[in-house]
């Protein structure tokens, strides 16, 4: 399991996390967003959709610099059009409460005041430091056998000291292709790896020991347990209240990788794993942005800029024909010579958030500029400037 980060300065209580966001009761007039990831990008476009005068302090010149230059100039540009305030430069330095109740925000880039909130949007950090697995496995021994899943949000400790499990530089567990950590039998799954974080892959992180296969989640500091698989057989303590509902704690990514560890280890499917090579990830920022495969940049490093060969475009879609103020679609497609296999997607505009989703089975199965070219094209639509590119 994760945790938000808060940033490390005198009055950062005062601030809230994007888990705090969602028990706001009233609308802040005036907010602050600290963080430059897709989270603060979000937060801050919901905040100024609902009309709070909203500031983003970013430490950097511009907002998600891990996604494709295209995307990440395009956003930054795009909040800043639409009225979000975007203090550049910025690094963290003291929160104070002022004598009329508002928040006064100190940075490097100056001192900024009158906030009735601040977002900490700055990441999340693996809580291995402070797993305490040892008493959640001599618990599950004494129950049942051998093999358990377990969920790590409730346990304190080392995981590295008490399952021999290997940590990485920022506490992740390193897991292989198929979710062994350097501890025989133990497994890991979910964001404590460390990989694909912008992923439903977020809702669930769990520790896997062999041969039954219980999944403990943490309510209130009660466990529930329950078989991860409907076909194990069923196993309830008598003074544990019922397990939450399946929708609340899984999610598609996550979910696959579970389910994959567990035909391998239960069902004879030894070399069943998930492929993380293209996994389409989606920004619900104000326009929303659509992304699968390697950047720009990626890709010239990758397979070296004389291969890589990419299609753009720019324009106005018709939903805002009508509208005085026109919003910006963007697209861009990264192919590979000879093929021209795409290798690389990224566009932000209206609608790219649904359109991504169809255009990333076509990628998975290894389509090329060809097979798009070959594609007739749906008209009037966004979506057909994906299979005109030129």
């Amino acid at each position: 399991m994760v945790r938000v980060s808060v940033c490390d300065i005198p009055g950062a209580e005062f601030g809230i996390t994007s888990d705090g966001f969602f028990e706001l009761s009233d609308l802040p007039k005036k907010t602050a967003v600290v963080g430059a990831g897709y989270i603060a990008v979000e937060l801050a476009g919901i905040m100024s959709e609902l009309g709070s005068d909203v500031s983003l302090f970013i430490r950097h010149d511009k907002a998600l610099r891990n996604f494709d230059e295209m995307i990440s100039d395009n956003v930054t540009d795009s909040m800043e059009k639409s009225g979000i305030t975007i203090v550049r430069q910025s690094t963290s330095k003291k929160l104070e409460v002022a004598t009329d109740g508002s928040l006064t925000y100190e940075t490097t880039a100056g001192t900024f005041s009158g906030f009735n909130c601040v977002i900490w949007a700055i990441g999340r950090e693996p809580l291995t430091k402070s797993i305490k697995l040892e008493n959640i496995v001599r618990f599950l021994i004494q129950v049942c056998s051998n093999t358990f899943i377990y969920d790590t949000k409730s346990i304190t400790q080392n995981a590295s000291e008490t399952t021999g499990s290997e940590c990485g530089q920022e506490s992740n567990i390193v897991v292989d292709e198929f979710q062994n950590t350097s501890a025989q039998n133990v497994y890991a799954l979910g964001d404590v790896c460390g990989k694909a974080l912008l992923t439903p892959d977020k809702v669930l992180s769990t520790l896997l020991c062999d041969k039954r296969v219980i999944q403990l989640e943490s309510s209130s500091s009660i466990l529930h347990i329950r078989p991860l698989l409907s076909s194990l057989p069923p196993f309830f303590h008598p003074s544990l209240p019922p397990p939450l509902p399946p929708s609340l704690v899984f999610h598609s990514f996550c979910h696959r990788r579970g389910r994959r560890l567990a035909h391998r280890l239960f069902d004879n499917k030894p070399d069943l794993k998930l492929d993380y090579e293209d996994i389409p990830t989606v920004v619900f920022s104000h326009p929303p942005i659509g992304t699968i495969g390697l950047t720009e940049a990626e890709a010239n490093a990758k397979y070296g800029k004389d291969k890589v060969k990419t299609y753009k475009a720019s324009f106005s879609s018709l939903y805002f024909s009508m509208t005085e103020r026109k919003q910006l679609t963007l697209m861009k497609l990264i192919c590979v010579l000879p093929e021209e296999k795409v290798v690389g997607l990224h566009m932000q505009g209206q609608g790219c958030d649904e359109i991504l989703q169809g255009f990333s089975v076509a990628i998975k199965m290894g389509a090329t500029k060809k097979d798009f070219d070959n594609t007739v094209a749906i008209h009037p639509t966004t979506s057909e400037e994906l299979v005109t590119l030129r």
